[in-house]
């Protein structure tokens, strides 16, 4: 894994980024999906992968020895399950396939209730593209996979999901500008942003290059300086 890593960096890719960001994958054990499954975990993504069974032998997936986050085994086209996995397990990025036989990928999105991840469409159908646009989706990839497509899609769901991150801390700049706002301080990690009201945190701790953050919830949050 450190060579591939080394070869990733060379290649321009953000591992820092996507350390534990979650992934979601579906048909995780196919070629088109081990591939992915493995090429984002070794960006440092925790991937999340679902798929009814093993469908080669010998199998992408086992010849790999992937070793990821989740490796679900159920019916991946089931609309509902799909659904409540991804409520469940709040994915940073979704590989969505369109055609199941009881509706559709876009089933799986009417049925989702958490919603801040980006989402790429794999699919053999070309028709369906039109309405991947309405659901605001990075990209449409089709099949057989155009790898320079996939890598750019990959490339997108980064840059958008740094924007959010920026965002967030700009409204909460904007927040404790505002007067008559409750002060805000933004909490920068690896793995996540927090916006935080001031009275929420007891005290800090400095310790070198880091600093612990207490809350009245019991919670602790490290920072890099």
């Amino acid at each position: 894994m450190g060579k591939w890593k080394c070869i990733l960096e060379n290649l321009g890719m953000n591992l820092e980024f996507w350390k534990n960001r979650s992934v979601f994958v579906t048909g995780h054990t196919g070629f088109k999906g081990s591939w992915l499954s493995l090429w984002m975990s070794m960006l440092g993504a925790e991937v999340h992968g679902i798929s009814i069974s093993i469908p080669t032998d010998p199998s992408h997936f086992e010849l790999l020895n992937l070793n990821i986050k989740n490796d679900i085994r159920l019916d991946i086209y089931n609309s509902k399950k799909i659904a409540d996995i991804i409520n469940k397990i709040k994915p940073d990025l979704v590989f969505l396939d369109i055609q199941m036989p009881d509706g559709n990928g876009f089933d799986v999105l009417k049925g989702v209730k958490y919603k801040e991840f980006e989402i790429v469409f794999i699919t053999a159908y070309q028709e369906y593209a039109i309405q991947a646009i309405k659901f605001s989706a990075l990209a449409y990839i089709l099949k057989p996979i155009d790898v320079e497509e996939l890598e750019d899609a990959v490339d997108k769901a980064l840059t958008t999901l740094q924007k959010k991150k920026n965002e967030i801390q700009f409204n909460a700049l904007a927040n404790n500008i505002e007067r008559g706002e409750k002060k805000k301080l933004v909490l920068k990690t690896q793995e996540s942003v927090y916006v935080l009201e001031l009275k929420e945190i007891i005290r800090c701790e400095a310790d070198k290059n880091y600093t612990s953050f207490y809350l009245e919830s019991g919670k602790r949050i490290l920072v890099s300086k």
